[in-house]
């Protein structure tokens, strides 16, 4: 597949383009899990991406591959949740499967990385779904995940990347959840510190130019351009957060006391216009 991109676009207009896509997805995927008993993890993730790919302002696929189509789907109950205590997606092992299937006490962990073709910004977005009658898990779904909003809550303009982490690191602990199974990168000088997400890139001043911005450069190098370009919320980094720019914040978080609760996964988009602020959950 060919792209088209235009020569200049401001980061302002790429953060635009990156809310309207994660917002799309995000009604995408609570429409689909809401309707997906009894379908397989590879039949809801089928369903994730022909949603995605009807949008004519989307990529047919997502960014992150594998797994394929940039899609993820985990399924398991509480007879064994082993299926959800993943390192990373990209392992075949962990690819959306046709014999697991979603029941109404299943705890779904989806993950998905629409790419907006014009601006080429992207609005990856991660769920954990329960629509099930135990209020322990549902309990611990929902610390785990207001945790993460703390988190975005915290960033501003001026604090770095490794204030972040910091502040997460706190608030884990506090809150008795680890992230250490997560592993957001398999670059080898980021494996072994925190890693809470990660910049959408070309969304601020100071980032190099986009070299997704030559004519009819194929989509898969684009994406591979998108995988490069990204800054990693790490422990160890010291970027400065600006005025204007997006970023992820991302975690896979399990109980430190009560290893019989399952991992969940979320991923939220923050985002800076000029100062100000919103958080996509």
């Amino acid at each position: 597949m060919t792209v088209t991109a235009p020569p200049a676009i401001s980061p302002i207009e790429r953060i635009q383009a990156a809310a309207q896509t994660r917002v799309y997805a995000g009604e995408c995927l609570a429409r689909i899990l809401d309707e997906a008993d009894r379908l397989s993890e590879k039949e809801c993730a089928e369903k994730i991406r022909a949603a995605l790919a009807a949008n004519p302002e989307l990529y047919p696929e997502g960014w992150y591959r594998p797994p394929p189509g940039g899609i993820a789907v985990l399924a398991a109950d509480d007879k064994n949740f082993d299926r959800l205590k993943f390192d990373s997606l990209r392992k075949e092992t962990y690819w959306p499967r046709d014999d697991i299937r979603i029941t109404p006490e299943s705890i779904v962990l989806v993950y998905a990385s629409p790419v907006h073709k014009a601006q080429a910004a992207i609005g990856d977005i991660a769920r954990t779904h329960y629509r099930g009658t135990n209020p322990r898990y549902r309990e611990h779904l929902r610390a785990a995940q207001d945790v993460l909003k703390e988190i975005a809550d915290f960033a501003a303009p001026g604090k770095t990347f490794s204030d972040l982490c910091s502040y997460a690191r706190v608030l884990f602990e506090k809150s008795r959840l680890t992230n250490d199974r997560a592993l957001l990168t398999t670059r080898p000088e980021d494996a072994p510190v925190l890693n809470l997400g990660h910049t959408l890139p070309w969304t601020f001043d100071s980032d190099p130019a986009p070299g997704h911005a030559a004519k009819d450069k194929d989509m898969l190098s684009l994406f591979d351009s998108i995988s490069k370009a990204r800054i990693f919320v790490n422990s160890n980094v010291s970027f400065e957060i600006p005025k204007t720019c997006a970023f992820t914040i991302e975690a896979r978080l399990e109980s430190l006391d009560d290893p019989s609760l399952p991992n969940n996964m979320w991923h939220m988009i923050v985002t800076f216009i000029n100062g100000r602020k919103e958080v996509y959950t």
